[in-house]
């Protein structure tokens, strides 16, 4: 293990593409430690530290106390890095670094000026940046702990290929009002940690516990409150001094994990393990009703397709639809459309660990689609039915003939 001096700050992500999580740590001389994921995918993790050359993060040195943040914020299906910065006596900043190498090779390169979406914002004292689409539309948005001890929201008012952050302020900041303390040190890290649907937040701070929001409003409009207590998930948690939390699903069990770097001296990394499955999305009762003997284990995955339709058992659950009998298929061929805009109705399962967006192309094969989020309408609560409706844009002259398929997350 490499020395991480005072301040380790680790961030999650599948940067390698192979579908398992990996570690990497930023630190108070502003480089980007690797730690590759050698586990299988849904297995416990094996962390490797890769030095030097096979550090695919190896040259990046952004200054004094480095905090990365990984998304994609370009849409093109690798992981693009903002990392914090600062600098003592100097101006605290935020880098852009877009990959422009591939999913599984990443090769981050430093975008300065116009070409950084961060260039300009108004930066508090060694600000801590978090990637996540706080606000459900489909775009990645930036929360930022301070020295401080509060939190700042920047939401994006681009898009999903060229983000634009604006910060709110006051009552358009979800975070408003919320602290970890006066000259705290907020990190924040945010998850669907009680599996309903959208996104929850936990700050480290300078004094080394974790301090806990629960959002108690929806994934669209977020309203976080302090739970404190037994209420608090981590409230035994306490590292000595500078906690610096991150979530992800490390063992692949479908719940969040915890990593949480711990400050000055010792320079650790320390694992919780999600031992509490608490809420479930229907998923597994699903796969009990239609694959109850032992025999249909292997069947039961999210990956199968037992039917042979070309449909996932994630697709067939997100259609409602048996999966030992061929009854839709996601891809509609083709659509005739005459007036440039097109408008299309699925009914899918009501369930807030279900995500599902669809793709519009002039060709079967789907070269270059275009990615739409859905309107969602549940005329019925509580019946497990809701409906995703997706409205297409053709720009292309004289393109009346489109294929739309769905695409299915769960949110494990």
């Amino acid at each position: 293990m490499p020395d991480f001096f005072y301040t380790p700050s680790p961030t999650l992500a599948d940067v390698d593409g192979d579908g398992d999580i990996d570690v990497m740590v930023g630190d108070d001389v502003g480089l980007i430690d690797y730690f590759e994921n050698t586990a299988s995918p849904r297995t416990p993790p094996n962390f490797l530290f890769r030095p030097g050359d096979s550090n695919p993060f190896d040259g990046i040195d952004v200054g004094d106390f480095s905090r990365p943040a990984f998304a994609d914020l370009d849409n093109d299906g690798d992981l693009d890095a903002i990392i914090g910065e600062y600098t003592k006596y100097e101006t605290p900043t935020l880098n852009y670094f877009r990959n422009e190498g591939s999913k599984h090779s990443p090769f981050l390169v430093q975008r300065l000026g116009l070409l950084s979406p961060v260039n300009r914002l108004p930066l508090p004292e060694v600000p801590m940046p978090v990637l996540v689409d706080l606000d459900g539309d489909g775009d990645i948005d930036m929360i930022i702990g301070t020295r401080d001890g509060d939190f700042r929201y920047f939401q994006n008012t681009g898009n999903r290929i060229a983000p634009t952050f604006t910060e709110r302020t006051g009552a358009l900041n979800p975070f408003n009002r919320l602290t970890v303390g006066l000259d705290s040190f907020s990190v924040p890290a945010l998850a669907d940690l009680d599996r309903d649907g959208d996104l929850d937040m936990v700050s480290g701070c300078y004094e080394g516990v974790l301090y806990y929001f629960e959002n108690a409003g929806t994934s669209r409009i977020p309203r976080f409150t302090a739970r404190t207590g037994a209420a608090n998930p981590f409230d035994d948690i306490d590292v000595g001094s500078l906690s610096d939390p991150a979530l992800a699903d490390l063992d692949g069990d479908g719940d969040v994990d915890l990593v949480v770097g711990e400050g000055y001296y010792d320079g650790l990394l320390r694992y919780f393990e999600n031992t509490d499955p608490g809420r479930q999305s229907g998923f597994s009762a699903w796969q009990k009703l239609h694959f109850p003997s032992a025999a249909d284990v292997a069947l039961a995955t999210l990956e199968a397709d037992p039917d042979g339709d070309g449909r996932s058992n994630l697709v067939e659950f997100g259609l409602r639809t048996n999966p030992r009998f061929r009854s839709f298929f996601p891809v509609i061929n083709p659509i005739i459309n005459l007036n440039g805009v097109l408008v299309q109705t699925v009914g899918i399962r009501d369930d807030p660990a279900l995500l599902v967006f669809a793709e519009f192309s002039d060709s079967p094969q789907f070269n270059n689609p275009t990615i739409v989020t859905p309107v969602i309408n549940d005329l019925v609560p509580g019946d497990d039915v809701k409906t995703a409706t997706f409205i297409d844009t053709i720009i292309a002259a004289g393109s009346q003939q489109r294929y739309m398929r769905l695409v299915f997350e769960l949110k494990l």
